[in-house]
């Protein structure tokens, strides 16, 4: 994603260490703002992108990679977020299709589809002081990782509702992803 708000694919060629354009689309949204993070969703033909809260815009869009035309981008008509840039989207590794959204309002929703059509939940928003950087799931538990520009990491059981542990760190917490050899193992980018 760019500030002119096009998604560019990009395919890695096979012969040679060399790239081709795929395809480019514009997912500005209907206030002209461009997305701020995306991810594919698991079945591999979509990607999601999340924008800004502020202005009632739209804060989480879908890009349908089989179809061609106005079409190819819808937007959720959903907004929990409640102001501030959303910064983060990662889908969950579990068996039910979810996928989280941390924001600059400092909370974190989760978003689960439900008959053809994406609700969504808060799971926590008084956990952090300040953005929400970025989420991602445990794959062995229904148990996420948050980290902040609170310079916090929590761990959160979403089954039970509840957080596991909080650290305090250093620096500002700007990503976090996890390893996915050992399930037990994350890495947090600071700043």
């Amino acid at each position: 994603s760019a500030l002119d708000g096009m998604v560019t694919l990009w395919q890695v060629q096979s012969s040679g260490p060399s790239i081709s354009l795929l395809s480019t689309t514009n997912c500005f949204s209907s206030k002209q703002r461009w997305p701020e993070d995306v991810a594919w969703h698991p079945d591999g033909d979509t990607i999601f992108a999340v924008y800004t809260a502020d202005g009632g815009d739209t804060q989480v869009s879908m890009m349908n990679l089989n179809t061609s035309g106005q079409k190819k981008v819808t937007f959720l008509q959903a907004k929990p977020h409640t102001k501030g840039i959303i910064n983060n989207i990662n889908f969950m590794p579990w068996s039910d299709t979810c996928f989280m959204t941390g924001g600059s309002d400092h909370a974190v929703m989760l978003w689960q589809e439900r008959d053809d059509s994406w609700n969504h939940k808060k799971v926590h928003r008084d956990l952090h002081s300040s953005a929400v950087m970025g989420v991602a799931g445990l794959q062995q538990r229904k148990t996420i990782i948050s980290v902040g520009m609170d310079k916090r990491i929590i761990s959160y059981d979403v089954s039970a509702e509840r957080a596991e542990y909080k650290n305090l760190i250093d620096s500002k917490c700007l990503s976090v992803l996890l390893n996915p050899s050992d399930f037990n193992l994350y890495m947090v980018q600071t700043g």
